[in-house]
């Protein structure tokens, strides 16, 4: 975690963006067993598993797609950079 803070306060603001995407869609893909086991731990034996599970799906969900819109924001980002450098050689 010191690692990841540390490079993001480094980086562009773009480069950063594409890691912090990364590590969002990361973060949501293992949210889901995450929270289903805290639920199924600290919930009532089966309801909370269910409502683990739930929370898990919708948690990482959200995660999934904030760090796909940081991505595409990023990817846009470095591409309006890139495009006048690139634009003579494809033309």
């Amino acid at each position: 975690m010191v690692i990841s803070l540390s490079v993001l306060l480094m980086a562009a603001p773009a480069e950063a963006s594409i890691l912090s995407g990364i590590i969002k869609i990361v973060n949501g893909i293992l949210y889901v067993p995450a929270a289903t086991l805290r639920g199924a731990v600290t919930g009532p034996p089966a309801v909370g598993l269910v409502i683990g599970a739930l929370n898990g799906v919708l948690g990482g969900a959200i995660l999934v797609t904030q760090g796909a819109f940081d991505l595409v924001a990023s990817g846009l980002s470095v591409a309006k950079r890139i495009a006048p450098f690139v634009l003579p050689f494809v033309l």
